[in-house]
């Protein structure tokens, strides 16, 4: 068998195909995986928000909530009903209520919190992402 043939013959075995195809899915495959685990295998449950205060400029919340995997807090997003980004402010009066990776545990609390340029919470999402693995980002539905 002449080396060429040997090469032919290993690019076009059953094991190396299907290698190829699995890697060939790798980048089709990886960002779905990242939106779809949150849904199926969300880092948090049991969100419960409260209005503490309502400001000139937005609202001050307190949040309870069950955490359910053991993951690293990576940030969280907040979105009126227009789709437009608020911000979150953790520092309130010079006092910081930043958010930390917590441990596996129910009704925990957290807060308070400032969101800016809201007046109600109806109709507005919230998406914690969080590092469960080295693969990806996992995006939770925090809010509703």
């Amino acid at each position: 068998m002449s080396l060429r043939s040997h090469t032919l013959s290993f690019w076009l075995s059953s094991p190396m195909w299907l290698m190829l195809v699995l890697l060939g899915f790798v980048p089709i495959i990886w960002p779905v995986f990242s939106q779809y685990e949150g849904i199926y295998y969300p880092v948090l449950e049991n969100v419960r928000v409260d209005i503490v205060e309502r400001t000139p400029n937005g609202m001050i919340i307190d949040v309870r909530f069950d955490k359910v995997r053991q993951c690293d807090f990576v940030g969280i997003s907040w979105y009126d009903t227009f789709g437009d980004r608020l911000p979150v402010m953790f520092e309130i009066n010079g006092e910081s209520f930043s958010p930390e990776t917590r441990p596996v545990l129910d009704n925990q609390n957290v807060g308070p919190w400032k969101l800016i340029g809201i007046d109600n919470l109806d109709g507005s999402i919230a998406i914690t992402s969080h590092r469960c693995h080295p693969l990806w980002i996992t995006f939770t539905r925090f809010f509703p």
